[in-house]
């Protein structure tokens, strides 16, 4: 795609500004009319030949999929591992660094990980999780006229300072209207608890029951009146169920959680949520994401052999010499690669044996590092000739180009790139056709 900096400059090109001529005034949105214009100007002026254009459209296109996808395998570790420390939400992909945790019983312990997180296991035993205290109230006629006046609530939490609830009650209310107006009143000044009126009609009696929305005593709370009679009146005064922490070891060195029952490990790069007591302990395992990194090694050994396909498929239009120096990279390699898995085959093309390569993968993504990154990895040669094929001309054709033609002048670039776009992609296939002339 063409870099958008330079969309605006195409008007004023003198090569390119026949592109954009015509009664139609054609644009980047009527790429059908800009195709016909460049074809038919290219055709007429003959400066630049129609079959090495498109070919050349077709070789940006595949190397800056190659670019793209081993770039994935490229990214510098120091620039992520500080991204990580800080759990920035922009942290690049690092498939080196990229891990997945395992519990051994998903009923009990869940977790998660973080890109960089220590590769290990934890034994985890819970016996008690953390619950929430929970002030039911009395069973009050929900029908009969309520004592109930307006008045505040004072509600602190964990001893803290109190944090008064203004509620307001019809004088005619019954106890339900009553209680309803007091949970309504609690709720909208969310104070750090939940307020609910428990209705039974074939009793006809109505209750307020008020619960902590933090599990564990850093949720415990107090309910006094410090104008009116509601939590008299309603029951609300103390706890029917008292707030407990969770009670949980790992690696046999014992805990209490005294806000809800999720706590992190590794400088939080491994989050374990408890969801049940364990009658033994639970395993949890950090390994490598082997979907992620063999995924991304997948990907960049099919941009390979597509452009190592393309290029062998147009030998007359674009020199030999590239698709030499793209598969001199795999072959001065083969060794390397053949340890992670993937085959340099007789016509330099790649094969994946998906089994090894995942295994490879999971148990030691530092080899996988090792023959893809760094000064001499595979994906980095093959990034820096995808990369330099991208922004020169030079050695591309196995012909010689018009006299006029200076290989490297912006507005021939561009129009190679603007063809990249607009001439030459079939998109129900995704593959390079010729224009008819």
């Amino acid at each position: 795609m063409i870099d958008p900096s330079l969309l605006s400059t195409l008007n004023t090109l003198s090569a390119l500004s026949p592109l954009f001529s015509g009664a139609s005034s054609p644009s980047f949105a009527n790429p059908a009319q800009l195709a016909a214009n460049a074809e038919e100007e290219l055709s007429a002026q003959a400066s630049f030949p129609s079959q090495q254009a498109l070919a050349l459209s077709g070789l940006f296109t595949q190397a800056l999929s190659l670019q793209n996808a081993a770039a994935q395998l490229t990214v510098s570790s120091l620039a992520n591992q500080f991204l990580e420390d800080l759990n920035s939400p922009v942290l690049p992909l690092a498939p080196f660094s990229q891990t997945t945790a395992s519990s051994s019983n998903p009923t009990a312990v869940t977790a998660r990980s973080l890109p960089g997180a220590t590769l290990t296991s934890y034994s985890i035993d819970v016996t008690q999780l953390a619950a929430p205290q929970v002030n039911a109230g009395s069973l009050l006629t929900s029908t009969q006229n309520s004592p109930i006046h307006s008045g505040t609530i004072d509600v602190s939490i964990d001893g803290g300072a109190a944090q008064a609830v203004n509620y307001n009650v019809n004088g005619a209310s019954d106890n339900e209207a009553a209680l309803e107006a007091v949970a309504s009143a609690l709720n909208q000044a969310n104070v750090g608890v939940t307020a609910t009126v428990n209705f039974d009609s074939g009793t006809n009696k109505s209750q307020l029951v008020v619960t902590a929305n933090t599990s564990g005593t850093a949720g415990a709370f107090t309910l006094t009146d410090a104008a009116g009679n509601a939590v008299n009146k309603s029951g609300t005064g103390s706890a029917t169920t008292v707030a407990q922490d969770a009670l949980y070891s790992v690696n046999g060195v014992s805990y209490n959680l005294t806000s809800g029952n999720s706590f992190s490990l590794n400088n939080g790069k491994v989050t374990l949520n408890l969801l049940a007591t364990t009658a033994s302990p639970a395993t949890i395992t950090i390994g490598s994401s082997t979907s992620g990194l063999a995924g991304s090694v997948t990907n960049l050994v099919t941009a390979y052999n597509t452009l190592n396909d393309y290029l062998a498929s147009n030998p007359s239009t674009i020199s030999p010499s590239l698709g030499q120096q793209l598969q001199a990279v795999v072959s001065s390699h083969a060794s390397d690669l053949a340890s992670v898995g993937i085959t340099v085959n007789s016509d330099a093309s790649l094969s994946v044996n998906q089994t090894t390569l995942d295994g490879v993968a999971g148990s030691s993504p530092a080899q996988v590092q090792a023959v893809f990154a760094g000064p001499n990895g595979v994906a980095t040669l093959l990034k820096s000739l995808a990369a330099e094929v991208g922004v020169s001309l030079q050695n591309v054709f196995a012909a010689s180009l018009p006299v006029s033609i200076d290989a490297s002048s912006l507005p021939t670039r561009l129009a190679a790139l603007f063809g990249n776009i607009l001439l030459a992609e079939d998109v129900s296939t995704g593959r390079f056709v010729n224009i008819p002339g």
